[in-house]
């Protein structure tokens, strides 16, 4: 499971963008499309799905080139970058109301959406 966090001082408030928002306090427009000059091309809603946020917000900002990241110059400058044409599988509420056996557990039902009785056994294994 991955979980990304940030924070920023007062001082950056208005003066961010990207996966931190504009640090303004306003959840509302945080994920903001930008044009090649800069200007805000859409705000994506703080209620959209995981799958328009990756369509809209991650893929027109995903770093395909190592050269233009904080690792060129470091042992990780030859891990492979964002590869565009990757495209995660997102759950939908419905989905997991498939999965009975993980009652109101996410994790395990993802485990057993993506891998069946045995990723789930796993899960239930890691967690006891």
């Amino acid at each position: 499971r991955i979980m990304v966090g940030s924070s920023v001082s007062e001082a950056c408030s208005g003066a961010t963008r990207g996966l931190v928002g504009d640090a303004n306090g306003d959840a509302s427009d945080d994920f903001k499309g930008y044009s090649a000059d800069g200007s805000v091309s859409s705000v994506i809603p703080a209620n959209a799905s995981d799958a328009q946020i990756y369509d809209e917000f991650i893929v027109p900002n995903l770093v395909t080139d190592n050269a233009n990241t904080i690792f060129a110059n470091t042992i990780f400058a030859n891990q492979e970058a964002g590869v565009a044409s990757h495209r995660p599988t997102f759950f939908t509420d419905e989905m997991f109301e498939s999965c009975p056996s993980c009652g109101e557990d996410k994790f395990c039902c993802y485990d057993f959406l993506s891998g069946g009785e045995d990723f789930k056994s796993l899960y239930e294994n890691e967690r006891s």
